[in-house]
């Protein structure tokens, strides 16, 4: 059943870690330096990274959970299933741990820009931020359990403060060191905690061996199959979206990964939105679809209201107000550098947000693999129009092809989800003809920069917003 409460806490979930990220960042950067802040985007990103190698599992586990019981699975079978789920990631997780270590070292000093003295800081950090993926998997496991059972509201109550801290922690350690080694070594702290809190509200239960284990086999296949496309997406879709900063740092100058990650971090964070809405829609479809039931019992008219009058406002007010908050956020230095990568992200960062419907659609029909197959599709010519395209433009150059690729992306997903899922054609008919209008909108925006014309379509992307969220308040099923 479909409640507006685990909306509003998923994107309080979300929307918190944002806020102090961006306090966090102009102080950072005064107390580590451009080129520090850089390496410690990246760790960011490689933390957030390290939750997706979970083989797509952590996914499959919230569509089982929040399925009805079938094929002869028992409750007590269905809760042993869980906890044999949460031992095999842990394990997963120490075997990741092992690779990081092995081949940190490695990376950094093939692929990074640095003095020999930087360079071996930065591939201790990451050996120590690699002994975070036990932690992070075993986490994936537990939060999948509240999810699946619709249990947002606690799930987000122990979300907000670890990814508070994510950004607090470094921020309070760099007024005392500016050591990478120090700074990474306490997002593993905060990694750790995480788990343990996790554990505390979750516990993991021991197996009852009392059941055979080839009991489990059929509907663990089941899910390991599931997990298995989705995990190519897991592991390719990051790629996609963040390779670019690592490509930066390794052919250009780990400074420029700097002015590249301050609109791009803040602009991409905005998707918090559809994320949120999707994230409390996900288990709600997996059951729809397992009961043919209607798109209306879900709640897919609150689907439409986010996108259509809220999502798309959100990405106008960004565009029209982007060179304003640089202004007051990193200074009118720093604004010259970023200012173009910010309108150019924007229109990337709306396609980003569409395709997290019909990329839910098809993981709650389970047909993870359609988006794991695009994905794969997509990673050739993406990475061939980023090399030529950063050869040519510089960071601009970076920020075409990401956007090139987020759009054709979210169109593909679109069609394949109108095809595969009968159950949502029509939404996603609609989804489609949004995407040209919104991205054919942003682009006409942010190519003819006016500033009368940026604040008269900021004024209207307001109104928009303020009716969109009055009918999100009023909302009835």
């Amino acid at each position: 059943m479909f409640r507006k409460g685990d909306f509003i806490w998923n994107v309080a979930g979300v929307a918190s870690p944002m806020l102090v990220g961006l306090i966090a960042v102009p102080v950072l950067i005064k107390n580590i330096g451009v080129e520090r802040l850089g390496l410690l985007s990246m760790a960011w990103v490689l933390v957030g990274y390290l939750g997706v190698l979970d083989l797509g599992l952590g996914r499959a586990l919230t569509r089982f959970v929040s399925r009805p019981l079938e094929g002869g699975v028992s409750t007590k079978m269905r809760e042993q299933l869980i906890n044999l789920t949460t031992f095999f990631l842990c394990a997963l997780g120490v075997l990741w741990s092992v690779f990081f270590i092995l081949f940190s070292e490695y990376y950094v000093n093939s692929f990074f820009n640095l003095a020999e003295t930087a360079a071996s800081d930065v591939g201790i950090g990451f050996k120590i931020l690699g002994l975070a993926a036990p932690f992070m998997l075993f986490s994936t496991a537990r939060m999948a359990i509240l999810e699946g059972n619709h249990n947002f509201t606690l799930a987000n109550k122990i979300k907000i403060p670890l990814g508070v801290l994510t950004f607090l922690f470094p921020v309070l350690v760099s007024f005392y060191s500016r050591s990478i080694i120090v700074l990474f070594s306490s997002l593993l702290i905060v990694r750790i905690c995480f788990s343990c809190v996790l554990a505390f509200f979750v516990p993991l239960k021991f197996l009852d061996f009392e059941v055979k284990l080839k009991d489990y086999c059929n509907e663990f296949l089941v899910m390991l199959k599931f997990g298995a496309w989705l995990s190519i997406s897991n592991i390719i879709g990051p790629v996609l979206s963040y390779f670019d900063r690592f490509y930066i740092g390794s052919v250009i100058s780990v400074a420029a990964v700097t002015y590249y990650t301050v609109p791009s971090d803040v602009l991409v964070r905005m998707t918090a939105l559809p994320v949120s809405v999707m994230a409390v829609f996900f288990p709600l479809f997996s059951a729809a679809i397992a009961r043919k039931d209607s798109t209306e019992n879900v709640g897919i008219g609150f689907v439409g209201i986010v996108f259509s009058k809220i999502w798309l406002p959100c990405c106008f007010l960004a565009l029209a107000l982007g060179e304003d908050f640089l202004r007051v956020w990193v200074g009118v230095e720093m604004t010259v550098n970023v200012l173009p990568l910010w309108k150019i992200i924007v229109v990337g960062v709306f396609a980003n947000g569409m395709a997290h419907l019909p990329l839910t659609i098809l993981q709650s029909a389970g047909r993870s693999d359609i988006s794991a197959k695009i994905h794969l599709f997509e990673l050739l010519p993406y990475l061939v129009f980023l090399y030529l395209l950063t050869a040519k433009f510089g960071l601009n150059g970076v920020a075409f092809a990401w956007i090139t690729r987020a759009i054709l992306d979210s169109i593909f997903l679109s069609v394949a989800a109108m095809k595969c899922v009968e159950l949502f054609k029509d939404c996603l008919r609609l989804q489609i003809i949004l995407i040209f209008f919104g991205v054919l909108l942003l682009s006409f925006m942010a190519l003819f920069d006016v500033e009368w014309a940026r604040y008269v379509f900021g004024s209207i992307a307001a109104i928009f917003l303020i009716a969109g969220l009055r009918q999100l308040l009023v909302y009835k099923k």
